[in-house]
């Protein structure tokens, strides 16, 4: 599968679908950042597939929730649909007319083998796919980027199901907690596994994992390896 490096060009589209797989947050998504620099309106979404044990996480519908509100803070609509991620996907590209579909890769067994069918039913439908970078070489700690146009995205809200009615609880919680107690390894595995981190953050927190991170020894971690 080839990848795009998380590197946003010039406004090239009219409408993107961003497909959060698995990564739950608004900070350092390479994906999210390219197409609210690219579109003229970006509608995200998340979809939870019973096949990915990710969405059996014990925070991962307090992480979605969290994730709708901070896009409702910025005038946005989250979009969560329940089923076979391959068949929905389409269903929700074609509901927000999009020219693309953006998401960020993962880099374990499962999120690859749910991205591979996704991309091959978008094609056969005629909708084009970009597959960005997970950010496996860590840079030194440093800022995380933000996002480059959130004028971009849209309000307008895609069909969708209720989302969980568990209390959010997301990167805006996790960055509150790990100013005031230092990052303890479970929660940052946690963290890992949610994408409220990208591992280039996780090094601003504890920055002994940067060697680890660059030898890729947190792929057992989003395996849910100990």
């Amino acid at each position: 599968m080839t990848l795009r490096p998380d590197q946003p060009g010039p406004r090239v589209c009219e409408r993107v679908l961003v497909w959060h797989l698995g990564n739950l947050r608004l900070q350092d998504h390479s994906a999210l950042i390219a197409a609210s620099s690219e579109a003229r309106a970006v509608f995200p979404l998340v979809l939870h597939d019973e096949r990915d044990p990710l969405s059996q996480h014990p925070g991962y519908e307090s992480a979605v929730r969290a994730l709708a509100r901070d896009y409702l803070r910025l005038g946005s609509s989250l979009t969560y649909l329940k089923g076979d991620s391959e068949q929905l996907v389409v269903d929700a590209a074609r509901d927000a007319r999009a020219d693309y579909v953006y998401v960020q890769a993962r880099a374990d067994t499962v999120g690859m083998d749910l991205l591979k069918a996704a991309r091959a039913e978008l094609e056969l439908w005629g909708f084009g796919v970009l597959v960005f970078e997970l950010p496996v070489k860590v840079n030194p700690p440093g800022t995380a980027n933000a996002l480059a146009a959130p004028a971009s995205l849209s309000g307008h809200p895609l069909p969708g199901q209720p989302l969980p009615k568990a209390k959010p609880w997301g990167e805006t919680e996790l960055f509150e907690l790990l100013k005031k107690a230092p990052a303890s390894n479970a929660l940052l595995q946690d963290a890992l596994k949610l994408g409220l981190l990208s591992p280039r953050q996780c090094c601003v927190f504890n920055p002994q994992l940067i060697e680890a991170l660059n030898q890729s020894a947190f792929l057992g971690v989003l395996d849910g390896a100990d």
